[in-house]
């Protein structure tokens, strides 16, 4: 008796999102194999998930389709890289706000130090 186990490959989602940017992109695999110096074998393993994707891989394969990685591994749902951006944004604006605050703090602190070495 022969059983037909389905085994979830946690990198086909990723591969599909690969696939469907290289479309997108009028590339073959053969163009994108090119693209980052592997064979289209190889390529064809990661479009299909069966390989691994290291960061440095992804990172470049985002390049190539001038895309966040974020796109890569969750798809093309722009309504929550748009919403993960102006976090981000509203982040940096707190980060920087609260960076300006240390530094006249730390002004302060200076001055109150040449204050008390006087005495």
């Amino acid at each position: 008796m022969i059983y037909n186990i389905n085994i979830a490959r946690p990198y086909k989602k990723m591969g599909d999102n690969i696939k469907r940017l290289r479309q997108k992109a009028a590339l073959s695999q053969a163009q994108a194999a090119k693209q980052l110096g592997i064979s289209i074998p190889a390529f064809c393993k990661i479009e299909t998930g069966i390989t691994d994707i290291h960061i440095s891989r992804l990172e470049q394969i985002a390049a190539i389709f001038g895309v966040d990685n974020s796109v890569i591994m969750q798809g093309e749902n722009y309504h929550l890289t748009d919403k993960i951006k102006a976090e981000n944004l509203r982040l940096a604006v707190l980060v920087d706000e609260q960076h300006e605050e240390i530094l006249q703090l730390q002004g302060k602190l200076i001055k109150l130090y040449d204050e008390i070495s006087r005495k």
